[in-house]
């Protein structure tokens, strides 16, 4: 973990919107909000498994920088040029996902009311004007929203967040594939499936049900947990085994990752950390029932 910290510290620079009181993560000539937020998730997650608070000065700064991004509408600029600070015009469906986690992890460990009040004004933003009107069709699946969502709950318990949990789930649960023609695609998500996108989805699955959990009829409930239960399924075949991997130069190097597809052989660090993610915590999910 200390040398994880000691890698991401190295990409973290004075923030261009407040030199003295923000660190930005920069990569390259960019500094993002979805970094941003996920080095929060890193470094808080890195507190608790070290039970110290090596980090956490960082951590607020970092905060700091994701609070200076929010437009007065909630809403985020997603990404700028380092050093200037001149916004880029890119926006991304995920990161204000990432960033609300990662301001709902570090408010467990620094009760900063501005961390809080950051983190609602951007899920009111997403919920009641970004995704405004969208019904369970059109809906973007942001398993990142029900990361954050599950988190912001404990402390803004509003109606709104769970309504819009329960219709995100909804729409991944109508877009899974049910047939069994080609049954290996049963579980997974498009035309073919691929291993990350339902990995994702597997993610934000497990966070609605902690969400929701206590709020669903049983029928919903059970339909829940059989749709995570089937898209880990379709997973766990594209995990790489000894059937698949033996006629690779380096049979060993590839064993036990998550490749791209059912046949796209390709591994990347990301698909192998969204598959383990989900496994686990259907794990946590099934031993708690």
């Amino acid at each position: 973990a200390q040398r994880a910290l000691q890698f991401l510290f190295r990409f973290l620079k004075p923030s261009p919107l407040n030199p003295r009181k923000a660190l930005s993560l920069v990569e390259g000539i960019k500094s993002k909000l979805g970094g941003a937020g996920l080095a929060l998730v890193a470094i808080t997650e890195s507190l608790r498994v070290t039970k110290h608070s090596k980090g956490l000065p960082e951590a607020k700064k970092l905060a700091f920088d994701i609070a200076l991004r929010q437009k007065s509408d909630g809403s985020f600029a997603h990404i700028y040029y380092y050093p200037s600070g001149r916004p880029h015009p890119f926006v991304s469906s995920y990161y204000p996902g990432e960033a609300i986690l990662g301001l709902m992890r570090l408010y467990s460990w620094d009760r900063n009311k501005l961390w809080l009040d950051t983190a609602t004004q951007a899920a009111d933003y997403l919920i009641l004007v970004r995704d405004k009107g969208k019904t369970i069709h059109n809906l973007n699946h942001d398993h990142w929203l029900l990361y954050g969502l599950s988190k912001l709950y404990r402390h803004a318990k509003k109606k709104i967040y769970l309504e819009h949990a329960h219709k995100i789930v909804a729409a991944i649960q109508r877009s899974q594939n049910r047939t069994l023609h080609p049954p290996d695609w049963s579980g997974g998500y498009y035309a073919p499936p691929r291993s990350t996108p339902t990995a994702t989805r597997s993610e934000g699955l497990c966070a609605a049900y902690s969400l929701l959990q206590s709020k669903l009829t049983p029928y919903q409930k059970s339909r829940l947990l059989h749709t995570l239960k089937r898209g880990v399924q379709f997973q766990l075949q594209t995990q790489m085994r000894p059937e698949n991997t033996m006629y690779l130069p380096h049979p060993n190097h590839a064993f036990g990752g998550f490749q791209k597809s059912l046949t796209q052989s390709s591994i990347r660090i990301d698909y192998v950390q969204h598959n383990i993610s989900s496994i686990l915590c259907l794990r946590k999910i099934l031993l708690n029932l």
